[in-house]
């Protein structure tokens, strides 16, 4: 399914703001829909979120492996406007997209700044890419030295995972000068057609979630992107 980002912002938005909350998250209302649009998986989406409390992370990822193929297939999940952005504030010789998906941001960075060294980091990476060096693994605990990287990027992935905090942590101890966060500005369903644990309607979400001085935080068309600075 390769829907640009514009479009599912929209679709969302009709879902989120449109249509009331008591039918959201009403099972018999919502099933049709996600059976309709994600074909005979979609019953794992509709436990997905009951279950999350209860699920390791290694069985979090074996959802989102046997659910890859449901997923809409885009090069990313960053607007235009968010993806110019993180081009422009890359600072220092080294970077890494966590999470990095299918590598469209990385080979991005690589086409802009073919000067740095670029890594991506995925529990499901990418093809090898001449001038970018993919890694598998999990972001709560990566095979990187404390302040390895000079900017950090970590972009529609931490509403994946059900440790945050751990998460946030283990981003803030690999990097070095820069941490770009993107998250999506999204309300809180329990059906939703995305994996997706962790909700950030507004800026103070994402705000009082990192809590770090020298934050800054920017709305680009329904990403939330956090600048920390170190």
């Amino acid at each position: 399914m390769g829907i640009p980002r514009e479009v599912t912002n929209f679709f969302n938005y009709i879902l989120d703001n449109i249509i009331p909350p008591i039918l959201r998250d009403q099972y018999w209302f919502m099933a049709p829909c996600m059976k309709l649009i994600l074909g005979p998986k979609y019953k794992y989406y509709m436990e997905f979120k009951e279950k999350a409390s209860v699920l390791t992370e290694k069985q979090i990822n074996e959802y989102y492996i046997l659910l890859s193929d449901t997923f809409i297939k885009r090069n990313t999940d960053l607007n235009k406007m968010s993806v110019d952005f993180i081009l422009k504030n890359i600072k220092g010789n080294s970077v890494i997209d966590v999470g990095c998906g299918r590598g469209y941001l990385t080979k991005q960075i690589l086409q802009n700044n073919n000067d740095k060294l670029i890594y991506g980091y995925d529990i499901l990476p990418p093809d090898k890419f001449d001038g970018i060096i993919y890694e598998s693994g999990t972001v709560l605990n990566m095979p990187y030295t404390n302040n390895q990287f000079d900017t950090v990027i970590c972009a529609h992935t931490l509403e994946h995972i059900y440790d945050i905090n751990k998460a946030i942590t283990e981003l803030i101890r690999i990097t070095k000068d820069r941490l770009i966060i993107v998250v999506p500005r999204q309300r809180e369903y329990k059906y939703t057609f995305d994996l997706h644990i962790h909700f950030f309607p507004y800026k103070y979400n994402l705000g009082k979630l990192i809590n770090l001085t020298n934050v800054n935080i920017y709305n680009f068309k329904n990403d939330f992107i956090c600048v920390v600075d170190f």
